[in-house]
């Protein structure tokens, strides 16, 4: 299984506000940096490199805490984990399935809608990134510090 932590953080929005935030970490390592390694060789093939992990995470907190905590109603139902810089949701998205089970919580069909197969820039395909498995009494406590 994988371990979910959160720290505080800040984050500079794309006008110069700078806001509090909640970095996730997934076995130590932020979720922004793993998304960067995986992205890139997407965002390089379309011309793009700067797209590669262009987020910042979700402000403010409770919004993103609200989501990490809100299961899913079914497969097409997705939160945004990391946002667009511009502080506008929807912008620039990074979405997962977060399914909340009794036992486990899992993070997975990863997608940038902006992306998607019938996206005039080409697919971004995330099949090989997660899915992400969590205990859920560990995961439910390394939300509870957050809020």
């Amino acid at each position: 299984m994988n371990q979910l932590t959160t720290r505080q953080t800040t984050v500079t929005l794309e006008d110069g506000s700078r806001h509090a935030a909640l970095e996730l970490l997934i076995d130590g390592e932020s979720l922004i940096e793993a998304v960067r390694r995986y992205e890139r060789p997407m965002a390089e093939a379309e011309g793009h490199p700067g797209l590669a992990a262009a987020y910042v995470w979700p402000v403010p907190p409770a919004r993103q805490l609200a989501a990490l905590r809100r299961g899913a109603t079914d497969a097409d139902d997705k939160r945004a984990l990391l946002e667009c810089a511009c502080g506008e949701p929807g912008c620039w998205p990074l979405l997962a399935t977060v399914t909340l089970g009794s036992a486990q919580v899992i993070w997975s069909g990863f997608e940038q809608p902006h992306r998607r197969a019938d996206s005039a820039a080409g697919h971004w395909d995330y099949g090989g990134f997660g899915p992400f498995v969590f205990e859920r009494a560990a995961y439910d406590a390394a939300l509870r510090p957050a809020v």
